[in-house]
């Protein structure tokens, strides 16, 4: 509902104020595909206050190994774009760039969703150097047949 009120441009500042309040304050346990959606919701509109990103965070690391790597990605992309999220998102991105990391060297990494980590990521400059080196090297090394 977030993510549609926000890509619509139709949902006022109350409707998300008080889905962002529900969010941090209820104690139901969000399933890890509405967390995804919420924080997209929030981003795309630069909503939000640093304590329901944080909040979303908490939540989506408890369940980083749930997700695969590019929901991963894509999950550090839409946090890279809200201004109200500090410096590190909250060790989002440490835990991204580890989890990725190992899910490259456990060949659990298509061409087709190596392509969409490297999209969702190197625009927005997510990562270490060397991690990404490390999604070079790994490019060269494998020498992926599929498009891109």
């Amino acid at each position: 509902m977030t993510y549609n009120f926000a890509i619509s441009a139709n949902g006022s500042y109350d409707l998300f104020d008080e889905i962002e309040e529900c969010v941090i304050d209820s104690s139901i346990n969000i399933e890890t595909e509405y967390l995804e959606k919420i924080l997209a919701g929030f981003s795309l509109i630069d909503r939000g206050i640093p304590t329901l990103y944080e909040h979303l965070v908490t939540h989506l690391k408890d369940r980083i190994e749930e997700m695969g790597p590019e929901r991963v990605s894509r999950a550090g992309y839409y946090l890279s774009r809200a201004t109200n999220v500090h410096a590190g998102g909250y060790g989002f991105y440490i835990e991204m760039e580890k989890h990725i990391k190992r899910s490259l060297h456990e060949g659990k990494v298509t061409a087709a969703d190596l392509a969409k980590i490297v999209e969702n990521l190197l625009p927005q400059n997510l990562g270490s150097k060397e991690f990404q080196k490390d999604l070079e090297d790994f490019i060269l090394l494998t020498k992926f047949d599929s498009p891109t």
